[in-house]
């Protein structure tokens, strides 16, 4: 967890602390400490950047702190283990390294609702972080930056864009996995993108000679809520029944995105990492960048989690990867409860 002392960090731990985590949860403090070349590109030709001794002051001193955090958090949370780690350099890069290191299972960071300079360099980390980041990003957004401490987690209302990518697919397993509130509904959306460009050719194969744009309409948005209904199947299977709602809606996906989460109403969003367009489905990719940036409530961006990148063999996982790689396809039948992969957030960042 990204933390650097501003109000929106506090909520975001404040939110951290009123979530459910599994028991023996671990979650890390991070804290990047921001050097000068870090802020201005060459800033080695024009400024003194070698006064390690100040700096390795600050770095103490950094470190002092975060580990009373950590601690005082301890305390508050008892069932999950709290360590600090701080780093100098690039924050965005800073915490993908830990992230690496550390064989994370989510990166938590807290939203700056800034404008100008400072938010535009603040920004740009939480969205470095949904593009590259190594493993699932939740972005915190707190409205009420004067009362950090009424920052919540328990999400009730999580609005989850899906596709037929397989890496909507992870994000369908992650939520499955994930601890959520006994009464917390799901909206399953798919955005039907008519600006799909294809041949003429290829129009006549899928939708025929004769059909109208009406028809054409209606058959992507039957598809995509036939979609939609397997998806909630498979979920209903594992989370519980009467929690999902499935709604196909029209637009540019990222706008679409936005705006349900608004009117119906959501506390986070829930996406996969990529996404590609497709015959019937929604369209991701770099929509996620455009949600986090201007969605008022909460994000999460799953992307394939260390526990199921290939070449893990010491963590015990290559069953659970070739198992998801098979399961992940959006027509699939609801599997057996016992049989579901088992994608835990058992180490928090």
């Amino acid at each position: 967890m990204g933390v650097d002392g501003s109000v929106h960090s506090k909520a975001a731990i404040q939110a951290v602390l009123n979530h459910p985590w599994p028991q023996g949860s671990e979650i890390r403090l991070v804290s990047i400490i921001r050097t000068l070349d870090t802020v201005i590109p060459a800033a080695e030709l024009f400024f003194d950047t070698r006064s390690g001794a100040a700096l390795g002051d600050v770095y103490l001193e950094a470190k002092k702190q975060l580990e009373i955090m950590a601690s005082d958090l301890g305390h508050i949370l008892k069932t999950c283990t709290w360590t600090a780690d701080v780093r100098l350099g690039d924050i965005a890069e800073g915490l993908m390294t830990v992230a690496e290191e550390w064989l994370a299972d989510l990166i938590i960071v807290g939203s700056h609702g800034r404008t100008g300079l400072v938010g535009f360099i603040l920004g740009s980390v939480s969205q470095a972080l949904v593009t590259h980041s190594p493993c699932p990003v939740l972005v915190i957004k707190h409205k009420d930056v004067d009362n950090p401490k009424d920052a919540k987690s328990d999400f009730k209302r999580i609005l989850v864009a899906l596709d037929d990518s397989y890496f909507s697919g992870v994000a369908m397993h992650w939520l499955a996995a994930r601890e959520w509130d006994e009464g917390a509904q799901f909206c399953l959306l798919h955005v039907a993108n008519h600006d799909l460009i294809e041949t003429p050719e290829q129009t006549k194969m899928r939708h025929g000679e004769h059909e109208t744009p009406a028809q054409h309409q209606r058959a992507i948005h039957a598809a995509g809520l036939f979609a939609l209904k397997a998806r909630a199947q498979y979920l209903a299977e594992r989370m519980g029944h009467d929690r999902f709602t499935c709604k196909v809606v029209d637009g540019k996906p990222s706008k679409a995105i936005v705006d349900m989460s608004e009117k119906w109403p959501a506390d986070l969003i829930v996406m996969g990492s990529h996404g590609h367009t497709s015959k019937a489905l929604l369209a991701l990719g770099s929509t996620t960048r455009e949600v986090t940036a201007h969605a008022n409530c909460s994000v999460e961006v799953v992307r394939v989690p260390h526990s199921l990148v290939h070449g893990q063999a010491a963590h015990g996982h290559e069953e659970e990867r070739k198992h998801l790689d098979e399961r992940v396809q959006i027509m699939d039948p609801p599997l057996p409860r016992d049989s579901k992969p088992h994608i835990p957030p058992g180490g928090l960042f």
